[in-house]
C-alpha cells in the first residue's frame, strides 16, 4: 500500500467523518447511527468487539459479527497486538467475506499504515473505516465542560504523569518497537477517557483518578485503561458492541493499582508506590462463568462457530442483550438461564471426540458481566461485583449516574447498560472424552 493510495483512502474517511458530524450537529441521531452502521458494513447480531493482545479465534464464535480494530504495527508486534498473524490474513479475509462474522476498523489514520503491504487484502476487500469517530458536536451542549476536563487532566499530568508515560513507552519499545505508545494508550486517549467520565456523570470516579494522577501515576494509568475497556468505551460505542475483555489484562491492571506487578527499572524511579487504590463505586456484576472451547486456528474456529449456531447461541445472546437495554429484569433472569444451559450443551458436545476430531483440544473460562446502574436491580443469581471480581477495592454500591449532568444530545447516543464478555485466555482446560 503506497502513500498515494492511503492518502486518498484517508481523505474519504475524513469526508465521512464530516457527514457524521453534520448529522449529530442537527440532532439526527438515528440517521447518524445508521450512517455509522453503513460505513462499517452489514453487522450480524449480536455485535462484539475483540480484545487486543490475545488470540482472535476463540473470540469470533460468540457473535454475529466481531469488530477487530487495527493499529499500524509491523510483524512480529502485529500478531502480539491483534491476535492473528500476517500469514493468516488472506484466509481470515475469505472467512470474513463468506460468513460476515468478522469486520475491521482502523485505530489510526489510514496514512499511518504506509508500508504495511501485508494488510492490503483487508484495505482493498474489506475497506475498514475509522473506529468510533465521536465528533465534538456530540458534546456540543457541554463542550466547554468537556474541554475543561481535558485541561484539568493536562494540568495534573504535568506533575509527573507524562514523565511516567514516557518511561513506560520506552520500556514497551523493547517488545513492540517504535509504535509502542499505541498499545498502552497515550495522552490524548487517556485525556479523552478522563473527560468522558466527567461528561457521563461519573464525577466520583473521575475525582479518584485525579488524585492518583498526581500521587500514583501507575495506578492512574491502570484505572483509566480499565475504565476505558469496561465503561466509557462501550457506553459510547456507536455500534453498541459487546466488548471482549481479557481477565488476565484486568488482573494485571489491578495489580498496578495496589503497588504490585512488574514495574521495570525504566520507570520505577519516577513512580510513587501507591497505597491500595479504592474505586468509589462498583460498576456492574458478573452473571455467569462457564467453560468453553478454545479454538487455536481458523479451522477450529469454524468448527466452534458450527457448535454455537447449532445451539442458537447468537439468538440467545441477542435476546439477553435486548433485555438488558430494555431493563426487563424478568427477561434478563430467563435469558441468563437459557444462555447458561446453551453454553453447557456446547461444552458437552465438544467433549465428543468423534465430532471434535483434531478441531479443539482445550477450553477456557468465559465470564459474562453486566455494566450499568441496572446491575443494582433484581437481576437474579449474579455471582459478585465486576471490579471486585478482578481484585479491585471498591465500595459496596453500584454506581449511579448523575443523569442531570448528561446533555440531551449525548443521552440519545450512549448505551447506559450493556453486557461484557470476560475471557481467561491463558487458563486452558484439557478436553477429554
Amino acid at each position: 500500500m503506497d502513500k498515494d493510495f492511503l492518502t486518498d483512502y484517508s481523505s474519504k474517511q475524513l469526508n465521512d467523518d464530516d457527514k457524521l458530524a453534520d448529522l449529530l450537529e442537527h440532532s439526527q441521531f438515528e440517521a447518524a447511527r445508521e450512517f455509522s452502521r453503513t460505513r462499517i458494513g452489514a453487522l450480524g447480531e449480536p455485535v462484539g468487539r475483540s480484545a487486543r493482545g490475545f488470540s482472535l479465534w476463540p473470540q469470533i464464535p460468540f457473535f454475529g459479527t466481531i469488530i477487530v480494530p487495527l493499529s499500524p504495527f509491523a510483524e512480529p508486534a502485529f500478531k502480539m497486538v491483534h491476535g492473528f498473524s500476517a500469514s493468516e490474513i488472506d484466509r481470515l479475509v475469505d472467512f470474513a467475506r463468506e460468513t460476515k462474522r468478522v469486520t475491521f476498523v482502523l485505530n489510526d489514520d489510514a496514512r499511518e499504515f504506509v508500508g504495511l503491504d501485508f494488510l492490503d487484502p483487508i484495505f482493498t476487500e474489506m475497506q475498514p473505516t475509522m473506529d468510533n469517530v465521536l465528533p465534538t458536536s456530540l458534546f456540543a451542549e457541554r463542550l466547554d465542560e468537556y474541554m475543561r476536563y481535558r485541561d484539568e487532566f493536562d494540568t495534573l499530568a504535568r506533575v509527573k504523569f507524562y514523565q511516567y508515560m514516557s518511561a513506560v513507552t520506552e520500556f514497551m519499545r523493547e517488545s513492540l518497537g517504535p509504535s509502542a505508545d499505541r498499545s498502552i494508550g497515550w495522552a490524548s486517549n487517556l485525556m479523552h477517557t478522563y473527560a468522558c467520565l466527567g461528561i457521563l456523570g461519573y464525577e466520583d470516579i473521575k475525582q479518584a483518578i485525579a488524585d492518583c494522577i498526581v500521587d500514583s501515576p501507575r495506578a492512574a494509568h491502570a484505572m483509566l485503561l480499565s475504565l476505558d475497556m469496561l465503561l466509557t468505551g462501550p457506553s459510547l460505542d456507536p455500534h453498541r458492541a459487546i466488548p471482549n475483555i481479557s481477565r488476565e489484562e484486568l488482573e494485571r491492571l489491578q495489580a498496578l493499582t495496589s503497588g504490585q506487578g512488574p514495574g521495570g527499572d525504566a520507570h520505577q524511579n519516577i513512580l510513587t508506590q501507591p497505597d491500595r487504590i479504592r474505586f468509589p463505586s462498583e460498576i456492574g456484576k458478573f452473571l455467569m462463568s462457564k467453560l468453553q472451547n478454545y479454538p487455536e486456528t481458523l479451522d477450529a474456529c469454524r468448527f466452534v462457530c458450527g457448535l454455537y449456531d447449532h445451539h442458537d447461541l447468537r439468538q440467545v445472546v441477542n435476546s439477553l442483550q435486548r433485555a438488558v437495554s430494555e431493563k426487563d429484569y424478568s427477561a434478563i433472569e430467563s435469558g441468563t438461564s437459557r444462555l447458561s444451559e446453551a453454553l453447557d450443551n456446547v461444552w458437552a458436545d465438544s467433549r465428543h471426540v468423534e465430532r471434535n476430531r483434531n478441531a479443539i483440544s482445550a477450553g477456557m473460562t468465559i465470564g459474562l458481566g453486566l455494566v450499568g446502574s441496572i446491575a443494582s436491580g433484581p437481576i437474579g443469581p449474579a455471582i459478585g461485583g465486576l471490579l471486585s471480581g478482578f481484585g479491585f477495592q471498591v465500595l459496596e454500591q453500584i454506581l449511579q449516574v448523575k443523569t442531570d449532568s448528561i446533555s440531551d444530545r449525548l443521552s440519545k447516543w450512549i448505551t447506559p447498560d450493556y453486557l461484557v464478555n470476560i475471557y481467561e485466555f491463558k487458563r486452558e482446560h484439557a478436553i477429554k472424552s
